[in-house]
């Protein structure tokens, strides 16, 4: 109190938070506005109170939110970041080690450019202008970023404007894609491969869906005698099957269907 009485003589006015006791002896913060006037002829503190218990269990509950979140995010196991002007403000432990560093000190502070690669820096400025100009939630895109050791590494990137630090930023969520497109490239070339194949075996083939043809390699146009897929394909295979064979293709096509995985060689007549 003496301290307070100290600074209000000093500067006339004093604004201080305190707490306070109801009727019932229930204790609450208060805060309080001092000032000196004249009363009777005497120098004299007048001091006014009001309650802020609303306003501190709303600070209490903002700050126990914004705690849940930041281990919320702290925890996920999708690497997350915010940019703020352009800089890595915070970064979690998944974005840690998602650019192969060793702490979070290696990440924060670097340009956000450092770490994209730069064939994505166009699309990248333009996104965070969107973002902070216009307030858009961007679309999920694909990324390349460059690791702290150079390795080049496919993400795929989600953002949004938020406020941090009482300054506009972006969140930015990853999910590390490398894995998964060096799989589908590994499919396509799986696929390319047993196309070549098919396309150019000596032996006919077709592919055949519910009774109707959906591919004819090229032996199997010139087996029946047709010059293109066109002819072909969306007929059904028993059209080209003589109709003494017509059920035993059927009978194989059974088996097959219950899960039969090859049947022995037959004799067909087309």
């Amino acid at each position: 109190i003496q301290k307070r009485v100290k600074i209000l003589l000093e500067q006339g006015h004093l604004v201080y938070e305190s707490t306070s006791y109801r009727k019932d002896g229930t204790v609450i913060p208060v805060e309080a506005s001092s000032g000196l006037i004249e009363y009777s002829g005497q120098p004299t503190i007048l001091t006014i109170a009001r309650d802020i218990s609303e306003r501190k269990q709303t600070a209490i509950a903002l700050l126990e939110s914004e705690k849940r979140y930041r281990t919320l995010v702290e925890l996920s196991p999708e690497p997350m970041a915010v940019v703020c002007e352009g800089i890595i403000a915070y970064v979690n432990s998944a974005g840690v080690k998602i650019v192969h560093a060793r702490n979070q000190k290696e990440v924060i502070g670097k340009s956000i450019f450092e770490l994209i690669h730069p064939d994505y820096h166009a699309i990248a400025k333009k996104r965070i202008r969107q973002l902070l100009e216009e307030g858009e939630i961007t679309a999920i895109i694909e990324y390349k970023i460059i690791c702290l050791d150079d390795e080049v590494v496919d993400v795929e990137l989600a953002s949004m404007p938020i406020m941090y630090q009482g300054k506009p930023a972006i969140q930015i969520v990853m999910r590390n894609i490398t894995e998964r497109k060096k799989a589908m490239l590994q499919l396509r070339e799986s696929e390319e491969r047993y196309r070549t194949l098919v396309q150019w075996t000596p032996v006919p083939m077709a592919v055949e869906s519910e009774g109707k043809l959906l591919y004819v390699n090229p032996a199997g146009l010139k087996l029946i005698g047709a010059t293109s897929q066109k002819e072909v394909i969306g007929k059904k295979g028993f059209d080209f099957l003589h109709p003494d064979f017509h059920k035993t293709a059927q009978e194989t096509v059974e088996l097959l269907m219950k899960g039969q995985k090859a049947v022995e060689k037959i004799e067909q007549k087309l």
